[in-house]
Formats: structure tokens, C-alpha cells, sequence
């Protein structure tokens, strides 16, 4: 991460520590069955690892795709990508110049994740709205298949409320003017979760790219 935040000259102080934050409201680990998951996709021990908190299961594939779950997908060419995090197939990031976003993708275990509409909902409960209406209402839905794949997609703009801290210490931090582009594929081996937040206009430059990669999953 440090070295992407480097290269990609990002101004604002703290912004990858708050980069590494995004998405931990996603978490579901309570929910991840420990047997699903490979000792060959550990990283080197963290406080995450220490905890006993499982990493997910190794990639495979040749450097332009990725894959787990039992489908494959074309990462963009033009999104980095950060080191392997705890409950993550993979984490993208996108955006410069003091402005970042991040695609987590998430795959808890085989038959491990949810209901599709129960994580739908959550991260709906993740936002609020400047007015004060109900940002289920402002939320566009959507469910279609892809490569004979069932994917429902989301798309909110609101104020997001970041998650920050472990659980002995969680506070939310709400980031104004935020937009959240998700895709939830019934993958084989479970429900496998695309998740691109950050500031409403880096994702709506990354949205075209977003679109491409999950038009690019399926089954290997």
C-alpha cells in the first residue's frame, strides 16, 4: 500500500491508512468456516493472523486475471493492487492526486457469506443521506446474469459510514459525498462480493472498469 501511495503521489496525509480501513464493516468473519480456508494463502503474521482470523484461499490464474470461488475475472489494467488482507480474494485501488478509492473483493468460504439480500441491506445500513431520507430509497438495484451467473449490483451515493478501529475500539467516521458500487455473483463455491467505495467521482471514473471486470467473471 505504501508503495502504491508513492507511485501514485497521493496528497492527502493518512489517506492510505484510511485506504486500509475501507470496507471493514464487511468483515462477516464470525460467519467464515476456518476448514475452507488455505495455510498457502497466509501472509506473514499480522495482528489479523495473530487473532486467529482466517485469510482467504490462494489465487490462481495467469497476472491480468484472478480467480477463487470457482470463477474467474479480467482485473482492469489500470487499478493497483494492495497487499493480501485478512477476509479479501483481493483488494484494487484506484484514483490520484489526494483522491483514492479501493474494490475489495470478499469471499468467505464455501456456502460462508449470507443471504445476497441481508448483505445488500448492510451495506445500504453503511450509508446515511444528507437529507435524512432513507438511503434505501436512493439505492439502485439491480439483478441479471452473467456468464450464466447470477449477480445482483447496487449502486448509493451518500455519507459512508467508515468503520475504523478493531472491534475492542470501533468508531465510524463519516465521509460526505461518497458512492458505493457492488456486485454480489453467486459464484460455485459461494457468494463472491465486489465492493468499489470512495469519493462519488473517482468511482464514477472507475465505474466503466467496475462494469468490464464483472462482465468478465465466470466459471473456470
Amino acid at each position: 500500500m505504501l508503495r502504491f501511495c508513492r507511485h501514485m503521489k497521493l496528497a492527502a496525509p493518512g489517506l492510505c491508512a484510511l485506504l486500509l480501513s475501507i470496507g471493514c464493516g464487511d468483515s462477516n468473519f464470525e460467519k467464515v468456516d476456518k476448514s475452507q480456508v488455505s495455510d498457502a494463502s497466509q501472509p506473514p503474521a499480522t495482528e489479523e493472523t495473530k487473532l486467529g482470523i482466517p485469510q482467504p484461499p490462494p489465487m490462481r490464474g495467469d497476472p491480468d486475471k484472478q480467480s477463487t470461488a470457482g470463477v474467474e475475472w479480467q482485473v482492469p489494467a489500470e487499478w493497483g493492487r494492495d497487499r493480501a488482507r485478512p477476509m479479501r480474494a483481493a483488494t484494487y485501488l484506484l484514483g490520484v492526486e489526494g483522491h483514492a478509492a479501493e474494490c475489495g473483493v470478499f469471499f468467505f468460504g464455501e456456502g460462508q457469506g449470507g443471504e445476497v439480500q441481508d448483505n445488500i441491506d448492510r451495506w445500504i445500513g453503511q450509508f446515511s443521506r444528507p437529507d435524512g431520507s432513507d438511503p434505501k430509497d436512493a439505492a439502485i438495484i439491480q439483478t441479471r446474469t452473467v456468464n450464466d451467473l447470477s449477480v445482483t449490483s447496487i449502486e448509493l451515493t451518500g455519507t459512508y459510514n467508515l468503520s475504523m478501529g478493531g472491534p475492542a475500539n470501533s468508531r465510524q467516521v463519516p465521509m460526505a459525498g461518497y458512492k458505493l458500487i457492488g456486485a454480489i455473483v453467486e459464484a460455485p463455491q459461494g457468494p463472491l462480493f465486489f465492493k468499489l467505495v470512495g469519493p462519488a467521482d473517482v468511482v464514477d471514473e472507475g465505474a466503466a472498469a467496475f462494469w468490464t471486470m464483472i462482465e468478465s467473471v465466470r466459471r473456470y
